[in-house]
């Protein structure tokens, strides 16, 4: 019998029935294998909530593997501390691509993941596909974050510019500290109090770190809020202008019955370099400085740091010396905020001082002016033998800074028509050298003196520097000061005197009483002097600095 094979008819026939078969199954076999895949992600969603309440339980025996719970609440992937502590849940199989907690009494409360590409909430202990997109979070390809400013001042308003692909991702931001700035869900940051903080700007796995500065009120009332770490550096805002500040902190009540020296090389300035820091000492309690006691700052040739501020809590009683003589500081000046008034205006000492004597062709040193206000003196100018040599100018000197007296100039050497004593260095620096290639002129005072090769005419080492005080009372019965140094003597007929240095700036501040039997010297050096045998007028002397004494008890000061 001959078989008969399938017609086309046929053929199409089980063709049809096939595909119709595969329309019915492919969908329940598809459905099937989501169902897997999603039930596999639920499943790892449970094994990692178990696991992490186990971490979290034993954070109760051991730190280093225990979950720290922040006080937020929540932990969120992307943000270095959260990572720190999620990087310690380990689960086998799939982890989570992003994933957020928050938590309440110790206990996870809800949860956000995105795994298996599925997004997924944890809430009433129950796991289930979610509308939010928490996986776009883990795909982020780009975040760019900036602010126009890093340093505000306190109570100022700040947006964070950011740019983020894909654009529909808004990232979240967090503060390292809201004592001093906060920020909300929108990047916009204001500042509260002083001092430094990071904004972090997180987006799934992206983030952008901010360093923010938030100026301080004021010096003092930074110190009045503040206690640093003994022995550090820091850097103090206010008002914009960053103050850096080697801190003494002293707690209890203190006598100090030897000298007292604060800072070190590291603070002042060197041949090449400026001086770096600001010397801050404070006392958490009463001070007594001791009968003889010298309590100042340490200072080289190139002079000292960029002042010195004694923060006193209690009273302060002084029966030795406190001095910034000698201790200006070779460094650009820079307005230094002392205290803010209830008007918001402020206590301050100028970042220039007064001017120092100009170069001319008088034989007679001229002195440097003295200051106003809150200034330091000028640099007084070096004096010459004769008034022959028209258009040869003798050393003038310079101009104080906030940190500095300004430094004296140099004489003339008398007989040589062709040169003349040269004039100090700015910004506290070296003071004018006697003329003549061999320096056979005398030399003003400055950080350090200026070049002399002449018997007794080398001028001293040192300005006025800056000097600031600070106490709930204040009982002077001995020295505070900041005086000027001296320019070189006259050596003999042919031979002009050094300018002397200007007088520093001592800024006195209290709240209850204030009373003194003691000295307050603020005087410029003296001008280099004259021989008995010598025609030849003594060199300049430095212009006096400043002293300002008050009260801030009701928040503004008022002079004394």
């Amino acid at each position: 019998m001959k078989k008969r094979g399938f017609t086309l008819i046929e053929l199409l026939a089980v063709i049809v029935v096939l595909a119709i078969i595969a329309l019915i199954a492919i969908p329940i076999v598809l459905n099937t294998i989501e169902k897997a895949r999603k039930g596999a992600a639920l499943d790892s969603v449970y094994v990692y909530i178990e696991e992490a309440e186990k971490v979290i339980a034993l954070s109760q025996v051991n730190a280093d593997k225990g979950i720290e719970i922040p006080e937020s609440n929540q932990l969120t992937m992307g943000n270095d501390s959260d990572d720190q502590q999620l990087e310690k849940i380990k689960i086998k199989g799939t982890s989570p691509a992003y994933v957020t907690i928050t938590f309440e009494n110790k206990k996870i409360k809800t949860a956000g993941f995105c795994i298996n590409g599925y997004n997924i909430d944890y809430k009433n202990q129950k796991a289930d596909v979610s509308a939010t997109d928490y996986c776009k979070f883990a795909t982020v390809k780009s975040l760019v974050a900036s602010v126009s400013s890093p340093v505000l001042s306190t109570g100022e308003k700040l947006q964070i510019d950011y740019t983020i692909e894909p654009s529909d991702v808004k990232p979240s931001f967090s503060s390292s500290n809201e004592s001093i700035i906060t920020v909300d869900n929108n990047g916009l940051i204001t500042a509260k109090s002083g001092g430094e903080a990071i904004v972090t700007v997180s987006a799934g796995l992206k983030k952008v770190k901010l360093s923010i500065n938030v100026s301080n009120d004021s010096l003092l009332g930074y110190l009045e809020q503040n206690t640093l770490e003994n022995d550090t550096i820091s850097d103090i805002a206010v008002n914009k202008q960053i103050y850096s500040a080697h801190i003494y902190n002293y707690t209890g009540d203190q006598v100090w019955s030897e000298n007292m020296t604060f800072g070190n090389d590291a603070d002042v300035g060197t041949e090449t370099t400026s001086a770096q820091n600001m010397v801050i000492v404070k006392v958490d309690g009463n001070l007594t400085i001791n009968e003889n006691v010298i309590v100042t700052a340490y200072n080289t040739a190139y002079g000292g740091p960029k002042g010195m501020l004694l923060y006193v809590t209690g009273t302060l009683t002084n029966n030795g010396k406190i001095s910034m003589t000698a201790r200006g500081a070779k460094a650009a000046g820079q307005d230094v905020y002392l205290w803010q008034n209830a008007d918001r205006n402020y206590e301050y000492v100028p970042a220039s001082g007064a001017s120092g004597a100009t170069s001319d062709t008088n034989t007679v040193g001229v002195a440097g002016s003295s200051a106003t206000g809150r200034m330091t003196g000028g640099g007084g100018k070096g004096s010459s033998a004769f008034t022959t040599f028209d258009g040869y100018a003798y050393g003038g000197g310079s101009s104080g800074t906030s940190y500095s007296g300004g430094s004296g100039g140099g004489g003339n050497y008398g007989n040589a028509m062709s040169v003349s004593g040269t004039k100090a260095k700015s910004n506290g620096g070296a003071g004018g050298s006697g003329a003549q290639s061999g320096t056979q002129g005398s030399s003003g005072a400055g950080n350090p003196a200026g070049n002399s090769t002449l018997k007794n005419g080398l001028g001293e080492n040192g300005t006025g520097g800056l000097l600031i005080i600070y106490a709930e009372s204040i009982n002077n019965n001995g020295t505070i000061e900041s005086k000027g140094s001296a320019g070189g003597k006259v050596a003999s007929t042919y031979y002009g005197a050094g300018g002397g240095s200007g007088g520093g700036s001592i800024n006195i501040f209290y709240k209850n009483s204030y009373t003194s039997n003691g000295i307050i010297d603020f005087t410029g050096g003296a001008g280099g002097a004259k021989v008995a045998s010598s025609s030849v007028g003594p060199g300049g002397a430095g212009g006096n600095g400043s002293a300002t004494i008050g009260s801030i008890a009701t928040g503004t000061f008022v002079q004394n």
